[in-house]
């Protein structure tokens, strides 16, 4: 494995891993002050569509790496 894609993969799974526990303790104070539960469902797709986006655009970027795309922010 290319040290290019190890570090993709490394850095979508911490910031889906911070993203979720960021996420969870929202939902946490949403449901312990008493607020309606549509607010939390709310929330929680909010948060579901920031972590498919994140694995998205990772897999995106392996995708890139592996077609040797590697140094394309060199060309802007």
């Amino acid at each position: 494995m290319k040290k290019g894609i190890f570090a993709v993969i490394l850095i979508a799974i911490l910031g889906t891993i911070i993203i979720g526990a960021y996420f969870m303790g929202i939902l946490t104070a949403v449901f312990s002050t008493g607020a309606p539960k549509f607010l939390g469902i709310i929330i929680g797709l909010i948060a579901f569509s920031i972590i498919g986006a994140l694995i998205y655009v990772a897999l995106e970027r392996i995708k890139e790496i592996k077609e040797g795309k590697e140094d394309d922010i060199s060309k802007y």
